[in-house]
């Protein structure tokens, strides 16, 4: 393992010339700025593919800026009228992806904002989402923060392999990956996701699926297996590596010369991480401790908890949320990646937490687990199998069911607060993926 002065001069390296897996920029650009932008990406292209030894393709840089040009005009047209969704510019060049935001519409999930904080003034509806053909179990685990996407799982009656799915608007595909088992954990605005792959023999590793590309993350060296659990708009990827004895190191996947690399973050013993922030802040837990928080140069806390232990498990701008566990609930995989409960589903889970990384409040939620966080502070919250809505104020609601007295769970919330996805019973007894509109 790396010491401390060799992780110190990798973190100062990997701020100075890391490149995210993918290049963001305002979803508000004006043709001006859409040239500039042209300009950079095939710049950058063209860079990469000197690094790299590229695939064999008959596409030139200028093909893909030409399509990404007018992917973007048609998008624009569509987003006036049904708020259709799509991928203006995809490049895949080894591990390194380059990738244009999604336009936000009222078919998706809506750009950041415009929401209202309080919870207990919104009216919402509730609809069913789709499920491919022969899906006897399913999990909804995120949503991208303003770009139209759902992340979820599949399993069939046949076996118990997961099959990653993605939903976009009113659609959803399942992920084709050429991997024994893969689950899908986090989506970005991008519509990049990240999760975990499983191989026959059981060794996992952390991916990351684009374009119908899977793209494996490097396991650090002196570890056996890996998983992704958090992507930002930036691009960056963080997980957890797993070597002897089931010691866990928190990991941030970042694109350097043109190659995905994998930083681990310090901490004095076993540490899980499972969301980063635009910024580059990044949560999770550190063993037999608690919820714990690293700032964008790797530098890590303990996050204070309002009783004993705690776990973060995703952040949104400044706000972050997780449970407040017991020492004895400590595990070293995240029960969100490798078991078949989400801790909105689990039973006797453990409350939920807020914490607000700028004034370093913790606000422990006494009427559920919290299913996700906007960077308001606004929350979904789960409580005895009915999903709420949370305002930053701390007053709360139910969101309405498919059926009377059905259960429901509330996974992700859009960071505005009109969207809102998970699961939702109907009147009998059968589970659906569902959306909210607040």
């Amino acid at each position: 393992m790396l010491d401390r002065h060799r992780q110190k001069s990798d973190r100062t390296r990997a701020g100075r010339d890391a490149q995210p897996l993918e290049r963001s920029v305002d979803r508000r650009w004006d043709e001006e700025c859409v040239m500039d932008r042209d300009e950079v990406t095939a710049s950058a292209i063209r860079e990469m593919g000197s690094r790299v030894l590229l695939p064999p393709t008959r596409l030139a840089v200028a093909d893909l800026i030409s399509a990404g040009r007018r992917l973007r005009r048609r998008r624009q047209v569509a987003v006036g009228g049904a708020g259709a969704l799509g991928l203006a510019l995809v490049a895949v060049v080894s591990a390194t992806i380059v990738v244009e935001p999604r336009a936000s519409g009222t078919d998706g999930w809506t750009a950041a904002g415009s929401g209202t904080p309080g919870a207990t003034s919104r009216s919402c509806t509730v609809e069913r989402l789709p499920l491919p053909a022969g899906t006897a179990r399913f999990d909804v685990t995120a949503g991208s923060p303003s770009g139209g996407s759902l992340v979820g799982n599949a399993y069939s009656d046949s076996d118990a392999i997961s099959r990653p799915l993605i939903w976009d608007g009113a659609t959803v595909e399942t992920l084709s990956m050429a991997v024994h088992s893969a689950e899908a954990v986090a989506v970005n605005d991008s519509g990049v996701v990240v999760g975990r792959g499983t191989r026959v023999g059981g060794v996992t590793f952390g991916w990351a699926h684009l374009d119908g590309r899977l793209v494996e993350l490097p396991t650090p060296a002196g570890y056996d297996s890996a998983e992704a659990t958090g992507i930002n708009s930036r691009g960056e990827a963080v997980g957890i590596a797993l070597g002897e004895n089931r010691a866990s190191v928190a990991v941030v996947w970042r694109v350097l010369d043109g190659r995905t690399q994998a930083d681990r973050l310090a901490a004095p013993g076993s540490a899980l991480a499972f969301g980063i922030s635009d910024t580059g802040a990044v949560v999770g837990e550190l063993e037999g401790t608690g919820a714990y928080v690293w700032d964008p140069d790797g530098r890590g806390r303990q996050l204070t908890t309002p009783s004993e232990g705690g776990r973060a498990r995703g952040v949104r701008g400044d706000w972050v949320y997780g449970t407040v566990t017991s020492q004895t609930q400590h595990t070293a995989v995240p029960p969100v990646i490798s078991g078949s409960e989400s801790p909105s589903t689990a039973t006797n889970p453990s409350p939920g937490v807020l914490w607000n990384l700028r004034t370093g409040q913790a606000t422990e939620v006494s009427d559920g687990v919290v299913g996700a966080v906007t960077g308001t502070g606004e929350a979904v919250v789960n409580d005895a199998g009915r999903a709420k809505i949370r305002g930053a104020d701390g007053e709360s609601h139910p969101l309405p069911g498919l059926s009377e007295g059905g259960r429901s769970s509330a996974t992700a919330i859009s960071d505005n607060g009109s969207l809102i996805a998970g699961t939702a019973t109907d009147d009998k007894g059968t589970r659906h993926p569902v959306r909210w509109r607040c």
